[in-house]
């Protein structure tokens, strides 16, 4: 058990190629300051990065595909919420399951890329947030952007407060244009906003 453990990132990064070497080959080291890079190459046409499993300084990891980061959903299942390496099992784990999936850059599924985008979003709203130079009616085109893209790809039908602010502002303008918006925007239904 004590072998399995991670004693640091200095630790981390002294034995990663050796364990490498040993769990497949197919992966490549890439160090740089403050993190390290785990990679497969897609040398077939233009030479690409497929999948790159980067571990920073405080060892937490992030994976991104292709020119995409992935979402943290995507190594949770394995590292928990912090998203943290603390064992050479679990780094086994991850490259296993992210071999096994990662077949060229450019195959991503919806769900994956949708994931993607949302993060991004998130991110963005963020940084937006954090800084004096947008107004606040920024904030909440891209809160509202965020909220269409994860309702388009689902059954469920959670709106936030403003959406349905922002429906029934639509819906008392003019209950025929609502009713287009409402496929076309994701909207409630009629009957949330009547």
């Amino acid at each position: 058990m004590s072998d399995d453990q991670i004693p640091s990132f200095a630790g981390f990064c002294d034995k990663l190629e050796s364990f490498i070497a040993d769990v497949n080959s197919q992966w490549i080291v890439i160090r740089s300051c403050g993190f390290v890079n785990t990679c497969t190459v897609d040398m077939s046409n233009v030479p690409q990065f497929v999948l790159v499993v980067k571990v920073n300084e405080s060892m937490v990891v992030d994976v991104y595909r292709g020119n995409s980061c992935l979402s943290n959903s995507s190594v949770t299942w394995v590292l928990g919420t912090d998203c943290e390496l603390v064992c050479w099992s679990q780094l086994s784990s991850l490259l296993s399951h992210f071999a096994s999936v990662a077949a060229t850059a450019d195959e991503m599924s919806v769900t994956v890329q949708a994931d993607t985008v949302k993060q991004q979003l998130n991110e963005l709203i963020e940084l937006t947030s954090d800084s004096d130079h947008y107004e606040p009616d920024v904030i909440t085109r891209l809160k509202f952007l965020a909220e269409r893209i994860s309702l388009m790809l689902t059954s469920q039908s959670h709106y936030s407060l403003e959406t349905l602010l922002i429906a029934f502002h639509f819906f008392s303008t003019s209950a025929s244009v609502y009713n287009h918006l409402h496929s076309v925007l994701t909207l409630p239904h009629v009957s949330y906003v009547n």
